[in-house]
């Protein structure tokens, strides 16, 4: 019992380590956690006399993520940064990384092989490169604005 809460705890520890955020914008005292940080899914949800952008966050984390993956990030990082909403802009997939990779060179047998001695090395033309496939590594990449309520902000600045 315990080997199998020991993988379940491995797995949700790689899935979540992978999500990585970047903050920038102003920082505030964090947002008190029993105070709902809001999270809305666009700018039309969002009331627009109601709030001001404090910050922009980018979150990219592991292919397979979700919604609430992101969510779940945003609104965390956005409490800790003083925040009291978070809306997201947008979410895409995105290549983070691509290579190729080099074969052998492919054609007639080099000069004095053994493999195929009886094979006229000109009937089968020059010995050319090849290439192989090309493959990409791809994650989703979030991007959320950081709000926080204006009559909140006018107190502070002043």
């Amino acid at each position: 019992m315990n080997k199998y809460i020991t993988i379940s705890a491995l797995a949700l520890l790689m899935l979540t380590g992978c999500v990585r955020s970047d903050y920038v914008g102003q920082k505030f005292a964090a947002t008190p956690l029993h105070q709902e940080v809001k999270f809305f899914k666009s700018r039309a949800d969002m009331p627009q006399d109601e709030y001001t952008i404090i910050g922009r966050f980018t979150v990219t984390a592991p292919e397979k993520s979700d919604l609430y993956t992101f969510q779940k990030e945003l609104t965390e990082k956005g409490r800790a940064c003083g925040g009291d909403a978070v809306c997201l802009v947008s979410i895409e997939t995105v290549r983070t990384g691509a290579y190729s990779r080099k074969h052998e060179e492919f054609g007639a047998p080099a000069p004095g092989s053994e493999t195929a001695p009886n094979v006229d090395a000109a009937q089968l033309g020059p010995r050319q490169a090849l290439t192989g496939e090309r493959a990409f590594s791809v994650r989703r990449r979030a991007r959320a604005l950081l709000l926080k309520k204006r009559d909140s902000v006018k107190k502070l600045l002043e």
